[in-house]
């Protein structure tokens, strides 16, 4: 191995000391930096504390910046000069009032507007943390000196008493979601909002908003505007919709004596309407006008009818209590509680009298057949001829002729007394059928027949033997029509 010369230890130690020095150098100029960036910083935070400091005293007596007071800036201010901007601020104060399609005003001036919240403003700035008010520079306060607003509760009445928005032609009332029958249902109509204005709702907005100092308030946005009870998406009105339509589907179909009638949605479609509270009522007088075609359909009581007598003569005979009657009243209840239910079924009417059968002119083949001008009675049973025999009818010369009419047997009664205006008449079988005319045995007569009913008659009843009465008696019962000719 080479040794090193003289020469070259010297030029190393040479080097050593240079690169010893450069280090030396460049530590000092490190620590010289790192003081300047120590004496910088904290000169600006000398600086920040003298400002924070500076602020700090400066906000002792005066509100934050932004700070808002019934929303009027008092940034900087004193109470006193806060209390002279709100004042000032008060003079120029003017409401709007913004309505659907109408507007109102209310000035300073109309309601003898006034600032009366010094002491509060004292309070306000009292509770301020005057250290605080650098973080009111990036979140500014603000606050509603409630009750600090004095005006005329009076003048601020009439006011209100004048807007447009209560003049009769301006208020549209809500109307709630209602339902209109199209292609065989009922489908939902929109609720309407209208524009009637709830007027406590109204004084009570206004109030709040001259009291925070608002310059605009809009109706719609505080909700003063009556609302419809029920919208379209209302549980109760899509509860209603159902109900309604399960009604629609109601379907009665009459069949009696071959005859038929049918009510279904066709003819109930209009009988419904709904109640401000979402109750469906059906129209009972229409109910009763459809009672009354079932009557007019169905109803043989008291038609004139056409009667083949016993001699073969074809007769008419009209009036008389005798046939079948619809109980229209009770017919009505039915078809109520029918619709209510959404019933589909097959009926016949209600009837309130029924006659022998229900063809051609009811009186079947058991009947009492009374001849007026003839003078004489027929009696069947089950088509077999029992009586045929001489009467004497009600007096006619007297105005008592017993009126014509297809009757029915009002009850029989044996040992009757007949009474009337001058008269005491015991019988044996008595058979009313008009009223208090029957007919009954006349065991005082000795004659029938002929023209004694023109002079001799009675007081409007059919005098009968006494034989026959006895066997009509036996053998008639309700359902047995009285013919009278």
């Amino acid at each position: 191995m080479k040794k090193l010369g003289e020469k070259d230890k010297k030029e190393n130690v040479d080097k050593v000391k240079i690169e010893t020095n450069e280090k030396t150098s460049q530590n000092e100029e490190g620590n010289i930096d790192k003081k300047k960036k120590i004496i910088i910083l904290g000169t600006i935070i000398g600086i920040i504390l003298v400002i924070y400091l500076g602020g700090s005293l400066y906000f002792k007596d005066k509100f934050h910046i932004g700070f808002l007071i019934n929303n009027i800036d008092v940034s900087a201010n004193t109470t006193l000069e806060a209390k002279d901007k709100i004042e000032n601020s008060l003079k120029n104060y003017e409401l709007t009032i913004e309505g659907k399609d109408k507007i109102e005003k209310i000035n300073a001036s109309d309601i003898d507007l006034n600032f009366n919240g010094e002491e509060k403003l004292n309070d306000i700035l009292k509770s301020q943390n005057p250290f605080s008010w650098i973080i009111n520079l990036f979140d500014p306060s603000a606050e509603i000196l409630n009750n600090s607003i004095t005006y005329d509760k009076n003048k601020l009445s009439n006011k209100i008493d004048k807007f447009v928005f209560f003049k009769k032609e301006n208020v549209i009332e809500p109307k709630n979601a209602s339902f209109k029958y199209e292609d065989g249902s009922f489908v939902i109509i929109e609720e309407e909002q209208g524009s009637k204005v709830d007027k406590k709702l109204l004084i009570k907005a206004i109030e709040e908003g001259i009291e925070s100092g608002e310059r605009t308030i809009n109706l719609e946005e505080k909700g003063v505007y009556i609302k419809p009870k029920y919208g379209k998406d209302s549980e109760e009105v899509l509860r209603t919709k159902e109900e309604l339509n399960n009604m629609l589907n109601t379907n009665l179909n009459y069949s009696f004596g071959g005859k038929n009638l049918t009510l279904d949605k066709n003819e109930i479609n209009d009988w419904f309407s709904v109640d401000k509270d979402m109750n469906i009522n059906i129209n009972k007088k229409k109910v009763a006008n459809y009672a009354y075609k079932i009557a007019l359909q169905y109803n043989t009581k008291g038609k004139i009818r056409s009667f083949k007598t016993s001699t073969g003569k074809i007769v008419n005979v009209s009036g008389g209590n005798y046939g079948y009657s619809v109980d229209q009243a009770e017919e009505v209840k039915k078809i109520i509680s029918s619709i209510k239910k959404g019933e589909n079924i097959t009926r016949e009417p209600v009837f309130s009298e029924k006659g022998n059968i229900y063809n051609g002119n009811d009186i079947g083949n058991s009947y009492v057949e009374i001849s007026l001008g003839g003078q004489h009675i027929w009696f069947y049973k089950n088509g077999k001829l029992l009586v045929d025999s001489d009467i004497v009818t009600g007096n006619k010369s007297r105005g008592w002729a017993t009126p014509a009419g297809v009757y029915k047997l009002t009850y029989k009664q044996k040992k009757a007394v007949l009474t009337g205006e001058n008269y005491r008449t015991p019988v044996d079988f008595w058979m009313p059928f008009n009223g208090g005319i029957g007919l009954h045995d006349a065991t005082w007569r000795s004659q029938f027949g002929g023209n004694i009913y023109v002079s001799n008659g009675s007081h409007g009843c059919v005098n009968l033997p006494y034989k026959v009465a006895e066997i009509i008696f036996n053998n008639i019962d309700g359902s047995m029509p009285i013919v009278c000719y």
